[in-house]
This record gives C-alpha cells, structure tokens and sequence, in this order.
C-alpha cells in the first residue's frame, strides 16, 4: 500500500523542489546494490500521504 504509492510517485517525471535535497541519489555513487536507496526517500506530498494527518495509504497501514 504504501509502497505502492511511493513507486507511482516515483514513476511521474516531474522536478522535485522539496527536501531530502538529494534528488533521489541523482550524482550519488553506489554500487548496483544500493543504487535505489534514496529512490523512495521523499517528503508528505499529496500524492504521498502526511504522517500527521494520514487519509490514504498511511492510514490503510495503521488500520492493519
């Protein structure tokens, strides 16, 4: 659920203006392993959900 949501965020081709200010690790060297780790590192967006007030996914999980 919650993944899911991050990996259609992920999937948009869209400029990103809000922390993490790493850009999802664009320019970070990694190796193959760890290529995706800042892939699904991002902030409460409307598409993503808010851990204070959660509404979609975030909210489904703590249902659970």
């Amino acid at each position: 659920m919650i993944l899911d949501a991050l990996k259609r965020h992920n999937e948009k081709e869209q400029a990103s203006f809000h922390m993490p200010g790493h850009k999802k690790g664009a320019g970070f060297m990694a190796t193959p392993l760890e290529s995706h780790v800042f892939t699904y590192d991002t902030t409460e967006l409307c598409d993503t959900d808010a851990l204070i007030a959660p509404q979609h996914e975030i909210l489904e999980a703590e249902k659970r």
